[in-house]
C-alpha cells in the first residue's frame, strides 16, 4: 500500500527558486516509489462535483498572472490516464459520490509546481482530481475514504498551502508582523493536522474533523486564506 502526501506547494515561482527549502525538500520526495500513476488533489481546481482528469495528455495551466516571465515558459505535461479516471469516477458512484470526467483540463500548478520538482521529466503519468465547490469537509472525507482502495498502485498526493494569502505576503506594505501572524496561523494548521491525522477512520473522528473544518471562519481565517482565490487561466 502506498503512503497518501500532502505538500504545500509554495508560490508558482518555487521551481525557479533552488536554494528554497521547500525545493530541496521535494527533489527526491518520490524516490523509491514505483507507482503506476499518480492522482493529483490540487487545491486551486474546484468543481460543482468531484472531477477528474481524462485526457491522454495533460497540457500545463498556467492558472496565475503577474510573475516573472520565465515561469510562463515552464512546461510540465505528463501523460495522462483516462483508465485510472474511470477506476477514480466508478470508486466515487460505489460510494454515492457524483463525479465526471474531464477529457479537455489540463494540469494546474497546484500539481505542476511540486511534480516538477519531485517528479522531473514527467515520466509518471498523472491524473488530477478537483476539490467539490462548497468545500464540505464530510464529504472530502468520504471521497478520501472511496479512493483508498487505489494506493495499491497510486501515489495520491494532496498540494496545497496551510497559509494563502499573497495578497498580504506579498503585496505593499507587508511587515514583520504579517510575517509572524501567517507563521503562527501555518503552525497552528499543521499541528491540527498532525492530530487529526488517522482519526477519521471512525464515524467520531470525522465528526471531530468536520467540525474542525468548519470553526475556522472567522477573521484569522480570512487572514490566512483568502477565497474563493482571484484566478487566471492561461497557457
Amino acid at each position: 500500500m502506498l503512503p497518501t502526501i500532502f505538500v504545500s506547494h509554495g508560490a508558482p515561482t518555487l521551481p525557479l527558486n533552488e536554494a528554497s527549502e521547500v525545493h530541496h525538500f521535494l527533489h527526491g520526495l518520490l524516490d523509491g516509489f514505483k507507482p503506476r500513476a499518480i492522482l493529483m488533489i490540487s487545491a486551486h481546481w474546484e468543481d460543482g462535483v468531484a472531477a477528474v482528469t481524462g485526457a491522454n495528455r495533460l497540457q500545463t495551466i498556467h492558472d496565475f498572472y503577474g510573475f516573472p516571465p520565465r515561469l510562463y515558459e515552464l512546461r510540465y505535461e505528463p501523460s495522462g490516464d483516462p483508465v485510472l479516471a474511470s477506476q477514480v469516477a466508478d470508486s466515487l458512484a460505489k460510494a454515492g459520490i457524483e463525479s465526471r470526467v474531464d477529457t479537455q483540463r489540463g494540469i494546474d500548478h497546484g500539481g505542476w509546481t511540486p511534480l516538477i520538482i519531485a517528479a522531473p521529466g514527467a515520466g509518471i503519468p498523472v491524473v488530477q482530481l478537483s476539490l467539490v465547490r462548497g468545500l464540505d469537509a464530510e464529504k472530502h472525507i468520504a471521497i478520501g475514504r472511496a479512493l483508498r482502495p487505489l494506493r495499491k498502485d497510486v501515489l495520491i498526493i494532496g498540494s496545497g498551502g496551510g497559509v494563502h494569502n499573497l495578497r498580504a505576503g506579498l503585496g505593499r506594505g507587508r511587515s514583520t508582523r504579517q510575517d509572524r501572524e501567517r507563521a503562527r496561523l501555518g503552525r497552528r494548521f499543521s499541528t491540527v493536522a498532525r492530530r487529526n491525522a488517522g482519526k477519521t477512520r471512525t464515524q467520531p473522528g470525522v465528526d471531530r474533523m468536520a467540525a474542525g473544518a468548519r470553526r475556522p471562519h472567522g477573521p484569522p481565517a480570512r487572514r490566512a486564506s483568502l477565497a474563493p482565490a482571484r484566478r487566471r487561466r492561461s497557457s
